[in-house]
Protein backbone atom coordinates (compact mmCIF):
# COMPACT_ATOMS: atom_id res chain seq x y z
CA UNK A 1 0.00 0.00 0.00
CA UNK A 2 3.14 2.06 0.06
CA UNK A 3 6.26 2.64 -1.15
CA UNK A 4 9.66 4.72 0.38
CA UNK A 5 11.36 6.51 -2.38
CA UNK A 6 15.01 8.19 -1.91
CA UNK A 7 15.62 10.58 -5.16
CA UNK A 8 18.86 11.85 -6.14
CA UNK A 9 17.89 13.51 -9.28
CA UNK A 10 18.38 17.43 -10.40
CA UNK A 11 14.61 17.95 -9.81
CA UNK A 12 13.77 16.08 -7.02
CA UNK A 13 16.17 15.59 -4.51
CA UNK A 14 15.44 13.90 -0.69
CA UNK A 15 13.11 10.91 0.62
CA UNK A 16 9.88 10.66 -1.00
CA UNK A 17 6.58 8.27 0.67
CA UNK A 18 4.02 6.92 -2.43
CA UNK A 19 1.07 6.28 -0.38
CA UNK A 20 -2.33 5.24 -1.32
CA UNK A 21 -5.12 7.56 -0.66
CA UNK A 22 -7.55 5.27 1.90
CA UNK A 23 -9.83 8.05 1.78
CA UNK A 24 -11.55 7.15 -1.50
CA UNK A 25 -9.92 3.28 -2.07
CA UNK A 26 -12.25 3.35 -5.00
CA UNK A 27 -10.94 6.09 -7.00
CA UNK A 28 -7.75 4.60 -6.93
CA UNK A 29 -5.39 7.80 -5.99
CA UNK A 30 -2.02 7.84 -5.08
CA UNK A 31 -0.01 10.24 -2.99
CA UNK A 32 3.18 11.33 -3.50
CA UNK A 33 4.14 13.01 -0.23
CA UNK A 34 7.85 14.77 0.54
CA UNK A 35 9.30 13.39 3.85
CA UNK A 36 12.04 14.91 6.09
CA UNK A 37 12.53 19.05 4.55
CA UNK A 38 10.34 20.72 1.86
CA UNK A 39 11.25 21.46 -1.34
CA UNK A 40 10.25 24.26 -3.64
CA UNK A 41 7.59 23.73 -6.10
CA UNK A 42 8.99 22.98 -9.54
CA UNK A 43 5.37 24.03 -10.77
CA UNK A 44 2.62 26.55 -10.38
CA UNK A 45 0.73 24.03 -11.53
CA UNK A 46 0.26 20.36 -11.76
CA UNK A 47 0.85 18.88 -15.64
CA UNK A 48 3.46 16.45 -16.77
CA UNK A 49 5.78 19.22 -18.42
CA UNK A 50 8.94 19.31 -18.24
CA UNK A 51 10.89 22.16 -15.30
CA UNK A 52 13.58 22.76 -18.46
CA UNK A 53 12.04 23.08 -21.68
CA UNK A 54 8.09 23.38 -20.16
CA UNK A 55 6.96 20.90 -23.01
CA UNK A 56 5.05 17.52 -22.37
CA UNK A 57 6.60 13.97 -22.53
CA UNK A 58 4.24 13.23 -25.22
CA UNK A 59 6.10 16.32 -27.19
CA UNK A 60 9.74 15.41 -26.31
CA UNK A 61 8.82 11.77 -26.92
CA UNK A 62 8.10 13.09 -30.39
CA UNK A 63 10.91 15.24 -30.78
CA UNK A 64 13.42 12.94 -29.81
CA UNK A 65 15.99 15.67 -29.46
CA UNK A 66 18.76 16.19 -26.71
CA UNK A 67 16.79 17.10 -23.93
CA UNK A 68 14.89 13.27 -24.67
CA UNK A 69 18.27 11.90 -24.78
CA UNK A 70 19.69 14.43 -21.97
CA UNK A 71 22.10 12.05 -20.00
CA UNK A 72 23.76 10.73 -23.66
CA UNK A 73 27.53 11.29 -23.81
CA UNK A 74 28.35 14.33 -26.01
CA UNK A 75 30.46 13.82 -28.85
CA UNK A 76 31.21 17.49 -29.05
CA UNK A 77 31.78 20.22 -25.92
CA UNK A 78 28.74 21.88 -27.11
CA UNK A 79 25.42 21.04 -25.96
CA UNK A 80 23.73 20.49 -29.16
CA UNK A 81 24.40 17.78 -31.23
CA UNK A 82 21.66 17.43 -33.13
CA UNK A 83 21.39 18.40 -36.99
CA UNK A 84 18.88 21.21 -37.57
CA UNK A 85 15.52 19.73 -39.51
CA UNK A 86 15.30 20.75 -43.42
CA UNK A 87 13.06 23.70 -44.24
CA UNK A 88 11.79 24.37 -47.57
CA UNK A 89 11.70 28.33 -47.38
CA UNK A 90 11.74 30.66 -44.64
CA UNK A 91 7.96 31.17 -43.92
CA UNK A 92 5.96 33.60 -40.78
CA UNK A 93 5.85 31.67 -37.56
CA UNK A 94 3.65 32.79 -34.55
CA UNK A 95 6.31 34.77 -32.45
CA UNK A 96 7.10 33.07 -29.24
CA UNK A 97 6.04 34.79 -26.27
CA UNK A 98 7.32 35.85 -22.72
CA UNK A 99 5.81 35.04 -19.29
CA UNK A 100 5.24 38.10 -16.71
CA UNK A 101 6.98 37.32 -13.65
CA UNK A 102 7.95 39.73 -10.50
CA UNK A 103 11.38 38.29 -9.72
CA UNK A 104 14.01 36.82 -12.38
CA UNK A 105 14.93 33.27 -11.43
CA UNK A 106 17.49 32.78 -8.33
CA UNK A 107 18.60 29.62 -9.96
CA UNK A 108 19.11 27.99 -13.50
CA UNK A 109 20.93 28.96 -16.41
CA UNK A 110 19.13 32.02 -17.79
CA UNK A 111 20.93 34.57 -20.76
CA UNK A 112 19.44 37.87 -19.97
CA UNK A 113 18.09 40.58 -22.84
CA UNK A 114 17.09 44.12 -22.75
CA UNK A 115 13.45 44.49 -22.98
CA UNK A 116 12.25 46.96 -26.24
CA UNK A 117 9.43 48.89 -26.14
CA UNK A 118 8.85 48.51 -29.99
CA UNK A 119 7.27 46.77 -32.55
CA UNK A 120 7.90 43.14 -32.36
CA UNK A 121 8.73 42.28 -36.23
CA UNK A 122 9.83 39.01 -38.07
CA UNK A 123 12.43 39.53 -40.87
CA UNK A 124 11.99 37.02 -43.95
CA UNK A 125 14.12 36.99 -46.98
CA UNK A 126 13.87 34.45 -49.45
CA UNK A 127 16.33 34.78 -53.03
CA UNK A 128 15.34 39.34 -53.11
CA UNK A 129 12.37 39.37 -51.49
CA UNK A 130 11.94 40.94 -47.69
CA UNK A 131 9.03 40.82 -45.80
CA UNK A 132 8.57 42.54 -42.35
CA UNK A 133 5.88 41.25 -40.81
CA UNK A 134 4.28 42.11 -37.22
CA UNK A 135 2.88 39.44 -34.44
CA UNK A 136 -0.24 39.60 -36.28
CA UNK A 137 1.33 39.54 -39.90
CA UNK A 138 0.92 42.93 -40.55
CA UNK A 139 2.81 43.58 -42.96
CA UNK A 140 5.67 46.60 -42.14
CA UNK A 141 7.56 47.06 -45.85
CA UNK A 142 6.02 50.27 -46.61
CA UNK A 143 6.32 51.80 -43.28
CA UNK A 144 10.41 51.14 -42.91
CA UNK A 145 11.82 50.85 -46.10
CA UNK A 146 15.03 51.92 -44.70
CA UNK A 147 15.31 48.70 -43.04
CA UNK A 148 13.96 46.66 -45.80
CA UNK A 149 16.78 47.76 -47.97
CA UNK A 150 19.14 46.88 -45.09
CA UNK A 151 17.84 42.99 -45.06
CA UNK A 152 17.89 43.15 -48.79
CA UNK A 153 21.77 43.88 -48.48
CA UNK A 154 22.15 40.65 -46.57
CA UNK A 155 22.92 37.49 -48.10
CA UNK A 156 21.58 34.12 -48.06
CA UNK A 157 17.81 33.45 -46.85
CA UNK A 158 16.59 33.86 -43.33
CA UNK A 159 13.63 34.03 -40.48
CA UNK A 160 15.24 36.60 -37.93
CA UNK A 161 12.87 37.54 -35.44
CA UNK A 162 13.46 40.69 -33.51
CA UNK A 163 11.58 44.37 -32.32
CA UNK A 164 11.88 47.60 -34.66
CA UNK A 165 12.83 50.23 -32.19
CA UNK A 166 13.15 53.95 -32.07
CA UNK A 167 16.01 55.54 -29.86
CA UNK A 168 15.79 58.87 -28.44
CA UNK A 169 18.48 61.08 -28.18
CA UNK A 170 19.90 59.27 -24.84
CA UNK A 171 19.70 56.36 -27.00
CA UNK A 172 16.57 54.34 -25.19
CA UNK A 173 13.60 53.29 -26.84
CA UNK A 174 10.80 55.82 -27.10
CA UNK A 175 7.70 54.10 -28.85
CA UNK A 176 5.89 57.49 -28.98
CA UNK A 177 8.93 58.03 -31.36
CA UNK A 178 8.68 55.47 -33.01
CA UNK A 179 4.83 56.27 -33.70
CA UNK A 180 6.02 59.41 -35.49
CA UNK A 181 8.71 57.32 -37.56
CA UNK A 182 7.82 58.96 -40.43
CA UNK A 183 9.11 62.72 -39.30
CA UNK A 184 12.49 60.84 -37.22
CA UNK A 185 13.50 57.60 -39.84
CA UNK A 186 16.77 58.42 -38.61
CA UNK A 187 15.91 57.12 -35.31
CA UNK A 188 14.66 53.40 -36.58
CA UNK A 189 16.52 50.20 -36.02
CA UNK A 190 15.56 46.57 -35.80
CA UNK A 191 17.35 44.73 -32.62
CA UNK A 192 17.42 41.10 -33.73
CA UNK A 193 17.06 38.45 -30.83
CA UNK A 194 16.61 34.95 -32.33
CA UNK A 195 17.36 33.50 -35.62
CA UNK A 196 14.54 30.84 -36.56
CA UNK A 197 15.73 29.83 -40.52
CA UNK A 198 19.19 29.78 -41.91
CA UNK A 199 19.42 29.21 -45.68
CA UNK A 200 17.45 25.54 -45.42
CA UNK A 201 17.60 24.86 -41.77
CA UNK A 202 14.94 25.36 -39.40
CA UNK A 203 16.26 26.20 -36.39
CA UNK A 204 12.98 26.33 -33.93
CA UNK A 205 14.24 22.85 -32.26
CA UNK A 206 18.20 23.90 -31.95
CA UNK A 207 18.76 25.47 -28.57
CA UNK A 208 18.75 29.21 -28.02
CA UNK A 209 22.42 29.39 -27.69
CA UNK A 210 23.01 27.40 -31.36
CA UNK A 211 20.30 29.90 -32.99
CA UNK A 212 21.99 33.23 -30.88
CA UNK A 213 25.39 32.17 -32.52
CA UNK A 214 24.03 31.47 -35.97
CA UNK A 215 22.18 34.95 -35.99
CA UNK A 216 25.47 36.68 -35.14
CA UNK A 217 26.96 35.03 -38.05
CA UNK A 218 23.87 36.02 -40.25
CA UNK A 219 24.62 39.94 -39.02
CA UNK A 220 28.11 39.82 -39.34
CA UNK A 221 28.27 42.72 -42.19
CA UNK A 222 24.90 44.19 -41.48
CA UNK A 223 24.14 47.54 -41.43
CA UNK A 224 24.54 49.94 -38.55
CA UNK A 225 20.26 50.12 -38.63
CA UNK A 226 20.59 46.35 -37.44
CA UNK A 227 21.63 45.25 -34.47
CA UNK A 228 22.38 42.19 -32.80
CA UNK A 229 20.06 42.48 -29.12
CA UNK A 230 22.99 42.23 -26.73
CA UNK A 231 23.11 40.09 -23.71
CA UNK A 232 23.41 41.91 -20.31
CA UNK A 233 26.19 40.00 -17.97
CA UNK A 234 25.72 40.12 -14.16
CA UNK A 235 23.73 38.45 -11.64
CA UNK A 236 19.63 38.95 -12.30
CA UNK A 237 20.09 41.99 -9.27
CA UNK A 238 22.50 43.13 -10.96
CA UNK A 239 20.80 43.37 -14.40
CA UNK A 240 17.42 44.64 -13.09
CA UNK A 241 19.59 47.53 -10.82
CA UNK A 242 21.54 48.70 -14.32
CA UNK A 243 18.12 48.44 -16.58
CA UNK A 244 16.02 50.18 -14.04
CA UNK A 245 19.31 53.25 -13.56
CA UNK A 246 18.89 53.55 -17.09
CA UNK A 247 15.48 53.89 -17.53
CA UNK A 248 14.43 51.10 -19.85
CA UNK A 249 11.55 48.83 -20.06
CA UNK A 250 12.41 46.59 -18.27
CA UNK A 251 14.56 42.52 -18.65
CA UNK A 252 13.57 39.86 -20.82
CA UNK A 253 15.38 36.30 -19.86
CA UNK A 254 15.78 33.35 -21.58
CA UNK A 255 16.36 29.72 -20.47
CA UNK A 256 19.70 28.24 -21.13
CA UNK A 257 19.32 25.67 -23.84
CA UNK A 258 15.51 26.51 -24.38
CA UNK A 259 13.73 25.65 -27.91
CA UNK A 260 11.84 28.23 -30.04
CA UNK A 261 7.82 27.42 -29.27
CA UNK A 262 6.39 29.37 -31.38
CA UNK A 263 3.01 31.23 -30.33
CA UNK A 264 3.87 29.58 -26.24
CA UNK A 265 4.16 31.99 -23.56
CA UNK A 266 5.50 28.27 -21.45
CA UNK A 267 8.10 30.17 -18.97
CA UNK A 268 10.74 28.87 -21.38
CA UNK A 269 11.06 33.17 -21.74
CA UNK A 270 10.07 35.55 -19.34
CA UNK A 271 9.96 39.23 -18.79
CA UNK A 272 10.04 41.65 -15.83
CA UNK A 273 9.19 45.07 -16.49
CA UNK A 274 10.80 48.04 -14.64
CA UNK A 275 7.47 49.51 -14.46
CA UNK A 276 4.38 48.15 -15.16
CA UNK A 277 2.33 48.42 -17.62
CA UNK A 278 0.71 46.53 -20.63
CA UNK A 279 -1.65 46.87 -23.51
CA UNK A 280 -5.66 46.97 -22.89
CA UNK A 281 -8.76 47.01 -25.10
CA UNK A 282 -10.13 50.39 -25.38
CA UNK A 283 -14.36 49.60 -25.05
CA UNK A 284 -15.50 53.30 -24.82
CA UNK A 285 -14.89 56.61 -23.52
CA UNK A 286 -16.80 59.62 -21.39
CA UNK A 287 -17.36 62.28 -23.68
CA UNK A 288 -15.21 65.71 -22.63
CA UNK A 289 -15.76 69.11 -23.70
CA UNK A 290 -14.39 68.70 -27.16
CA UNK A 291 -13.41 64.59 -28.03
CA UNK A 292 -13.36 62.61 -25.02
CA UNK A 293 -12.74 63.07 -20.62
CA UNK A 294 -11.45 59.68 -20.35
CA UNK A 295 -11.01 56.53 -21.98
CA UNK A 296 -12.58 53.04 -20.51
CA UNK A 297 -10.52 50.63 -21.05
CA UNK A 298 -10.26 46.25 -20.14
CA UNK A 299 -8.66 42.92 -21.00
CA UNK A 300 -10.05 39.30 -21.97
CA UNK A 301 -10.61 37.18 -19.38
CA UNK A 302 -12.07 33.62 -20.33
CA UNK A 303 -13.14 35.06 -23.74
CA UNK A 304 -15.05 37.86 -22.22
CA UNK A 305 -13.92 41.70 -21.79
CA UNK A 306 -13.24 42.99 -18.39
CA UNK A 307 -13.70 46.50 -17.75
CA UNK A 308 -10.07 47.38 -15.40
CA UNK A 309 -10.17 51.67 -15.78
CA UNK A 310 -10.74 54.43 -16.52
CA UNK A 311 -7.58 56.45 -18.12
CA UNK A 312 -7.58 60.35 -17.75
CA UNK A 313 -4.16 61.12 -17.75
CA UNK A 314 -1.33 60.91 -20.27
CA UNK A 315 -2.85 63.16 -22.88
CA UNK A 316 -2.50 66.56 -24.26
CA UNK A 317 -4.65 68.23 -26.79
CA UNK A 318 -2.84 67.02 -29.92
CA UNK A 319 -2.66 63.43 -28.83
CA UNK A 320 -6.36 63.36 -27.82
CA UNK A 321 -7.52 64.53 -31.08
CA UNK A 322 -5.36 62.06 -33.13
CA UNK A 323 -7.00 59.28 -30.64
CA UNK A 324 -10.51 60.01 -31.28
CA UNK A 325 -10.07 60.20 -34.82
CA UNK A 326 -9.47 56.80 -34.81
CA UNK A 327 -13.11 56.01 -33.07
CA UNK A 328 -14.65 56.94 -36.33
CA UNK A 329 -16.77 53.94 -37.71
CA UNK A 330 -16.28 51.83 -34.30
CA UNK A 331 -19.20 53.71 -32.24
CA UNK A 332 -21.46 50.59 -30.58
CA UNK A 333 -24.77 50.58 -28.81
CA UNK A 334 -24.19 47.93 -25.86
CA UNK A 335 -21.57 48.33 -23.50
CA UNK A 336 -18.83 45.37 -24.28
CA UNK A 337 -17.67 44.98 -20.55
CA UNK A 338 -19.05 41.70 -19.13
CA UNK A 339 -18.48 43.17 -15.75
CA UNK A 340 -20.22 46.26 -15.38
CA UNK A 341 -22.20 47.43 -14.04
CA UNK A 342 -20.10 48.17 -10.68
CA UNK A 343 -21.87 47.99 -7.38
CA UNK A 344 -21.31 51.78 -5.33
CA UNK A 345 -18.46 52.03 -2.62
CA UNK A 346 -15.76 50.67 -4.69
CA UNK A 347 -12.38 51.75 -2.90
CA UNK A 348 -10.20 51.86 -5.93
CA UNK A 349 -12.59 55.02 -6.90
CA UNK A 350 -15.94 56.49 -8.68
CA UNK A 351 -17.48 53.13 -9.28
CA UNK A 352 -18.59 53.02 -12.82
CA UNK A 353 -22.57 52.48 -12.04
CA UNK A 354 -25.66 51.99 -13.84
CA UNK A 355 -26.25 55.76 -13.48
CA UNK A 356 -22.46 56.63 -14.45
CA UNK A 357 -22.67 54.28 -17.25
CA UNK A 358 -25.49 56.44 -19.09
CA UNK A 359 -22.72 58.78 -19.38
CA UNK A 360 -20.34 56.72 -21.41
CA UNK A 361 -19.90 56.21 -25.12
CA UNK A 362 -18.96 52.45 -26.49
CA UNK A 363 -16.30 51.51 -28.86
CA UNK A 364 -16.51 47.69 -30.64
CA UNK A 365 -13.73 46.68 -28.70
CA UNK A 366 -11.30 46.47 -31.55
CA UNK A 367 -8.22 49.11 -30.37
CA UNK A 368 -5.53 48.42 -28.05
CA UNK A 369 -3.59 50.96 -25.97
CA UNK A 370 -0.57 50.69 -23.92
CA UNK A 371 -1.44 52.21 -20.25
CA UNK A 372 1.08 52.62 -17.43
CA UNK A 373 -0.63 52.22 -14.07
CA UNK A 374 1.17 51.89 -9.83
CA UNK A 375 -0.61 48.37 -8.90
CA UNK A 376 -3.69 45.95 -9.48
CA UNK A 377 -6.13 46.35 -6.41
CA UNK A 378 -7.89 43.31 -4.87
CA UNK A 379 -10.85 43.80 -6.89
CA UNK A 380 -9.28 43.33 -10.52
CA UNK A 381 -8.60 47.05 -11.39
CA UNK A 382 -5.73 49.55 -12.03
CA UNK A 383 -4.60 52.73 -9.70
CA UNK A 384 -3.19 55.49 -10.83
CA UNK A 385 -3.47 55.04 -14.59
CA UNK A 386 -1.83 56.89 -16.92
CA UNK A 387 -1.79 56.57 -21.22
CA UNK A 388 1.46 56.03 -23.09
CA UNK A 389 0.46 55.30 -26.69
CA UNK A 390 -1.82 53.59 -28.97
CA UNK A 391 -0.88 49.76 -30.09
CA UNK A 392 -1.64 48.60 -33.49
CA UNK A 393 0.43 45.64 -33.58
CA UNK A 394 -1.37 43.09 -31.34
CA UNK A 395 -4.99 42.10 -31.74
CA UNK A 396 -7.74 42.56 -29.29
CA UNK A 397 -8.34 39.35 -28.63
CA UNK A 398 -4.93 38.75 -27.72
CA UNK A 399 -4.90 41.07 -24.67
CA UNK A 400 -4.90 39.50 -21.20
CA UNK A 401 -3.71 40.47 -18.32
CA UNK A 402 -0.09 40.52 -17.83
CA UNK A 403 0.75 41.83 -14.47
Amino acid sequence: GKMHLVLKGEKLDGEWILVKDKREPESNRWLLIKAGKSMKPISDRVDDRSALTKRSMTAITRDNDAQWQSHRPASSGKKWNKRPAKAARPVFVEPMKCKPVTDLPATGEWLYEMKFDGYRCMALKEADEVRLLSRNQKKFNDRFPQLVRAFGDLPGNFAIDGEIVALDRHDRPSFQLLQNNQANPDAIYFYAFDLLHDNGDDLQRSPLEERRQRLAGVMSNASELLRLSPLLPGSPGQVLKAVSKLGLEGVVGKRSGSLYEAGERSGAWIKRRSDRRQEFVIGGYVPGAANFDSLLVGLYENKALHFVAKVKDGFVARLRKEVFRQFKGLAANDCPFANLPQKKGSRWGEPLTKEKMKECRWLKPQLVCEVAFVEWTDAGNLRHAKFIAMRDDKPAREVVRET
